[in-house]
């Protein structure tokens, strides 16, 4: 049985709801605020850092409490980020590219003094334009891949138990 909801504070919500969908990139970038997670919890605190720079003592902790599919998570965490520099290495060198070349089809009269330039000037607008499509795509794939490593090490990090804290 469908009822429509007695309160107008409800009633307003549904219509909302339909009259406003979700936008497809604000729900992707968003990593801790699930819709799994009630908006009023707290939000975790995790130290990726810390976990790449202390692997064992986050294996250990996760051997101690029997959480041995977790122990590998540290070493896991390790690769993607290692990977994720890789990433970022890459996509460092594409973006000072793609920005000559967008600096050269912005003002081409007034980069002519500039030596970076020289190899691009010998080429015509349409390769340049061409190049800087190729570059695009190539950025537009190594941002993906960089999210998706980030995303992954987020996830590995939530899933270990938090150390245990031993005092003596």
């Amino acid at each position: 049985m469908n009822r429509p909801p007695t309160c107008l504070h409800c009633h307003l919500r549904l219509r909302l709801r339909v009259l406003k969908p979700r936008r497809g990139l604000a729900t992707l970038a968003r990593t801790f605020a699930d819709s799994r997670r009630p908006s009023i919890a707290p939000k975790p605190i995790i130290d990726i850092k810390h976990m790449r720079q202390n692997p064992e003592l986050y294996e250990l902790t996760c051997l101690e409490r029997n959480y041995k599919d977790q122990a590998k998570n540290p070493a896991k965490i390790l690769e993607l980020h290692s990977k994720w520099q890789h990433l970022q290495k890459q996509g460092r060198s594409l973006r000072e590219r793609s920005n000559l070349l967008r600096k050269l089809l912005a003002k081409p009269a007034t980069s002519s003094g500039d030596n970076e330039l020289q190899d691009v000037r010998e080429m015509s607008r349409d390769q340049v334009q061409s190049e800087a499509r190729d570059l695009k795509g190539q950025l537009s794939g190594i941002e993906r891949g960089e999210a998706e490593a980030v995303a992954e090490m987020e996830a590995l990090a939530l899933a270990m138990p938090n150390l245990e804290l031993k005092l003596q």
